[in-house]
């Protein structure tokens, strides 16, 4: 490798991973509580921006929050660590 200047960083906003039952500090004897298996992802347990985005919308949230707030503060973040 001759050079490393200027870094390429490729971003993509991901996904949200939510839990099939309700979290419980401490329980470890339900593992659907748990995250642990990207396989047993299902579109009923791995949101995009966009759904979040419009679940905090219907939930009162600050409008747009996820796209106006969240993801330019993530992107200002790896700006910061490239």
């Amino acid at each position: 490798i001759a050079n490393t200047e200027p870094w390429v960083v490729l971003y993509h906003t991901g996904y949200w991973r939510l839990n099939r039952k309700t979290y419980k500090v401490g329980d470890f004897s339900n593992r659907d509580i748990h995250i642990s298996k990207t396989a047993e992802s299902t579109e009923q347990t791995s949101w995009n921006n966009t759904r979040v985005n419009a679940y905090l919308n219907n939930e009162g949230r600050p409008k747009d929050w996820v796209h106006n707030t969240l993801e330019p503060s993530i992107e200002q973040c790896l700006t910061v660590l490239f």
